[in-house]
This record gives C-alpha cells, sequence and structure tokens, in this order.
C-alpha cells in the first residue's frame, strides 16, 4: 500500500532544492574581491584598517600569522586588505603591527580567526589605537608602575625579556581600548567582555606572574577572568582570576600574566 503524505509535494520539492544548494554552497570555494577589485578565491581573509577617529590608514602592512608562518599585505587607498594562501582548517591572528613612527604613534592591533573551510573570511575594521607615553622601568624589584587608563603592573623586571623588534628594552605602555573597537573572541562563548588593554612592546614576556590593577565600577567581590591573546595565532591564554574591590579589579593572590600583548577582561 502506498504511503498517505501528510504533506503537499512541492514543500517536499523546496526542501529538498534547498539542502542540495546549502551541500553546494558548502563544497565551492568562496570568492572575494581583492584590495585592488580582482577575484580570488579562500581559504582568505579581507577587511579594511582605521585609525580611532574612524579614518583609512592606507599603506600599512598587515600580518596573517598561524603558529607555522605569517602572510602578509598592505593595504589600498581605502584601507583594505586581503590575505590568501592559508591551509585550512586553522587558527590565524590578523594583525597591524605596533608603529613608533607613525603619526601618532600606535600599538599594535590583533583579531583571532579561524578559518574552518575555503571560505574568505572579512573580519571587519581593524582600529589601530594610539599609543601612549611610555612609562620607565626602574632597577627596584618587584616594582609596580602606573600605565595609561589606571593600569598598574607589579613585576620584576629582571624576568621581563623584550621583543627582538623592540626598539628600547627599558620601556611599557599600555592602552584601555575603546568598547566599540574590541573585536569578536569566539572562543569565549556566552562570557562578557568587560575591557581589553592593549601593551606595547607587543609581545613582551616575564617569567614571573605580573599581578594587576585597574578601575572598575563592579560591586567588591565580582570575579573575573583575565587572558592574554598569543601573537601567533591569537588563541587566548588558559583564564587567571581576579576580583572586584569595589573600585578595582587586582588579578588573585598568585594569579597574572605573562605575556604582554592584549589583555582580556571578561566574566
Amino acid at each position: 500500500m502506498n504511503q498517505v503524505l501528510t504533506k503537499p509535494l512541492w514543500v517536499f520539492f523546496l526542501g529538498s532544492v534547498l539542502a542540495l544548494a546549502g551541500a553546494c554552497r558548502r563544497g565551492v570555494p568562496a570568492t572575494s574581491n581583492d584590495a585592488s577589485g580582482n577575484r580570488f578565491k579562500g581559504p582568505g581573509i579581507v577587511g579594511a584598517v582605521k585609525d580611532e577617529a574612524g579614518r583609512n590608514v592606507e599603506g600599512v602592512l598587515v600580518q596573517g600569522c598561524t603558529n607555522t608562518a605569517c602572510l602578509t599585505a598592505t593595504t589600498n587607498t581605502s584601507g583594505r586588505f586581503h590575505i590568501a594562501g592559508f591551509n585550512a582548517p586553522v587558527d590565524v591572528a590578523v594583525k597591524v603591527p605596533e608603529d613608533e613612527g607613525a603619526g601618532p604613534p600606535r600599538l599594535e592591533t590583533i583579531t583571532p580567526v579561524r578559518l574552518v573551510d575555503e571560505s574568505v573570511v572579512d573580519v571587519g575594521t581593524l582600529y589601530v589605537p594610539v599609543m601612549p607615553a611610555p612609562v620607565r622601568l626602574g632597577p627596584k624589584y618587584p616594582q609596580t608602575i602606573q600605565l595609561s587608563d589606571g593600569l598598574s603592573l607589579q613585576l620584576h623586571s629582571k624576568d621581563i625579556s623584550w621583543p627582538p623588534a623592540a626598539s628600547s628594552n627599558d620601556q611599557l605602555a599600555a592602552r584601555l581600548l575603546t568598547p566599540l573597537h574590541i573585536p569578536k573572541f569566539p572562543e569565549l562563548g556566552a562570557e562578557k567582555v568587560l575591557a581589553v588593554y592593549a601593551f606595547f612592546p607587543f609581545g613582551t614576556r616575564s617569567k614571573s606572574k605580573i599581578s594587576l590593577r585597574f578601575p572598575t565600577t563592579m560591586p567588591a567581590g565580582t570575579k573575573v577572568r583575565l587572558r592574554t591573546i598569543r601573537e601567533l595565532d591569537g588563541r587566548l591564554s588558559p583564564p587567571e582570576g581576579g576580583t572586584s574591590d569595589g573600585k578595582f579589579i587586582v588579578s588573585d593572590p598568585g594569579a597574572g600574566i605573562a605575556d604582554l600583548t592584549w589583555l582580556v577582561v571578561s566574566r
């Protein structure tokens, strides 16, 4: 006996067509326009670079770094860039390197991207933060230094190692990013990003944990998580604990960060 259909035939037909179309889209490499308007195939990354005032930044180097290599591109007159040549799946850190000689000097910006297939991912706009005046470290250790936007660090200068490209080996700077300029961090899932600080020189490391303190309006006792971004692939470090005292968030006893890249505060 024939089975009775409870839906019109066109519903089954339409569903089959849509399913087939979805399968085809997943199987065909995506294409996009590069910075010159030419078409290229993925996997790849496109985006734009702007300064804090929203102006296009032309002629700057953009890096797409994985654990094994960095691919590069240069922004055009519209601030647009494209980077292709990745082997998916792969985690990529899309970066605009810091530049002390720029006018005004800028900190490094970084956006984590996960390329899962042959698609071209648009990372949107990368905003380059202006670098505040750096603070010189003293010979005393441990020592507490006060950086911009209320951020203070307690560190051991003897434990600090500076990145190879650093112009000096005794100065640090940090800047609190504008909330609208903070990229998405898919690894955080449902966690809410409360604050992000960018450091200079980007990639400075410490053999011992650096304790943190920075302003907050959260009630006393509120717990937060402190992470930094790995400079090679954009992945987040394991979380460290911090607690609000009603005026400041302070890293918990024994907690802190070791890499001065970007500090991501979430809860």
